[in-house]
């Protein structure tokens, strides 16, 4: 009798692995869908952004056809590519994570489903 008891918890607990890893792999990538434009770039930033976008603009001479050898328009496009590679990398962040945790979900729940159908004896 004791084993039985022991049997149907143990059966209980890979089941209850299963359904937390379930939802680990549902909230990790719903929290990545959830993003917000202010979580990921501040206004600052994105001033910031735009004024160096203005400064590559103004160093090229307003729109008019001038020669992109200016060490000022090197500069401020290169303060662009820094700030558009950083505001890359914070777009994607939360996705990233949100993958790795929700894989994670996703093996708990296969390790507890093995472990599961190890315990049935089927």
């Amino acid at each position: 009798m004791g084993d039985a008891t022991s049997e149907k918890r143990s059966s209980s607990a890979w089941f209850m692995g299963i359904c937390a890893g379930m939802l680990v792999a549902i909230a990790a990538w719903s929290w990545s869908f959830m993003q917000q434009p202010a979580d990921v770039w501040s206004p600052e930033q994105a001033k910031s952004l735009q004024a160096a976008r203005d400064a590559v603009h103004s160093a090229r001479g307003g729109g008019l056809r001038v020669s992109d050898d200016s060490k000022e328009l090197e500069r401020a496009q290169a303060v662009v590519d820094r700030l558009e590679i950083d505001l890359e990398e914070a777009r994607t962040f939360r996705g990233r994570w949100a993958s790795r945790v929700g894989a994670g979900g996703l093996a708990l729940t296969i390790f507890c489903g093995l472990g599961y159908l190890a315990t049935r004896g089927d």
